[in-house]
């Protein structure tokens, strides 16, 4: 009895990795049939589409990267990248300070707003913003998606930040204003 619930077991496992090892195949064979097409030359190819090239060719991916335009592509992303994070960290910081440590009117409502604007999906005003980009003058430019992505990511870290903002000690940006530190200057130094 015991012989055949191993013998069980053991062709229950077998049955397990084959058919694993079947659909790690049916995976990963498009990206193999990928990669070797592009290694191939044109007519490589088109002799033989789903076999290994005969000789592999690196100039694709050069011949490529310049068509495609990808140095200009990745030094336009990096522009836009580093310019929106420079922006959001900076304003919200700030306002995230504001939020946690000032006492204004109104504070409790600017906070719901931050935390409502956060619940409109992002699909949800792209058609008016297409119509005030076109009549501004900022559609297609770098300009129009450094904004779009500043508006986007400031309420997150805004409610981000003042979450951290709380956890500093009141004790230490009071003694920082005792020793003579402005607002700014609480903000910025501690």
């Amino acid at each position: 009895m015991g012989y055949l619930m191993t013998m069980r077991k053991r062709i229950g496992h077998i049955a397990r990795d084959l058919f694993l090892i079947i659909l790690l195949i049916y995976t990963l064979a498009p990206f193999f049939i990928l990669f070797f097409n592009s290694m191939k030359t044109k007519e490589d190819f088109y002799l033989n589409p789903f076999g290994v090239p005969k000789t592999f060719n690196f100039s694709n991916y050069s011949s490529a990267w310049v068509k495609g335009g990808y140095t200009e592509a990745y030094l336009n992303s990096l522009l836009i990248c580093c310019t929106a994070i420079v922006f959001v960290v900076l304003f919200a910081c700030m306002a995230a300070y504001a939020l946690a440590k000032m006492n204004f009117r109104g504070q409790n409502i600017v906070m719901t707003y931050f935390v409502l604007s956060m619940s409109i999906p992002v699909s949800l005003f792209l058609v008016p913003l297409f119509f005030i980009f076109k009549t501004v003058g900022l559609m297609n430019t770098i300009q129009g998606s450094i904004i779009i992505y500043i508006a986007i990511y400031i309420p997150f870290n805004i409610i981000f930040l003042r979450s951290f903002i709380l956890g500093i000690p009141s004790l230490i940006l009071e003694s920082a204003s005792l020793d003579g530190c402005s607002d700014w200057g609480v903000f910025w130094y501690i």
